[in-house]
């Protein structure tokens, strides 16, 4: 379980640092598969882009010292912060399909 938690937390950070910035991200869990090579995000996805990555840096963090110390007391602020990081991702997520609609497609490597 631990692997998989670090690893899906590499793969959203990857997938943030890409899309802030251009690079690329993996489109899948697999961080040796297939990935999309992402523009540089614009400007009116930037400030939800950094808000995303800050709540997920202090989140990770968390996670990181729990599954690394079983008594690490963090499950109630896991629990508290899991919706809010959902529901500013999922807000990232519509507005990048708005703006995928509107400029163009990622490249697949």
């Amino acid at each position: 379980m631990p692997g998989i938690t670090l690893n899906t937390i590499q793969v959203f950070d990857m997938t943030l640092t890409a899309l802030a910035d251009s690079g690329k991200a993996p489109l899948s869990p697999d961080l040796q598969g297939e990935m999309a090579q992402c523009p540089k995000a614009v400007e009116a996805a930037l400030s939800q882009l950094y808000k995303v990555e800050s709540l997920c840096q202090e989140f990770s963090g968390h996670m990181e010292k729990a599954l690394g110390d079983t008594s690490y007391p963090s499950p109630t602020y896991i629990k508290t912060n899991t919706g809010s990081i959902a529901k500013s991702s999922d807000k990232l997520s519509r507005l990048a399909e708005k703006l995928h609609d509107m400029v163009g497609h990622f490249t697949i490597e």
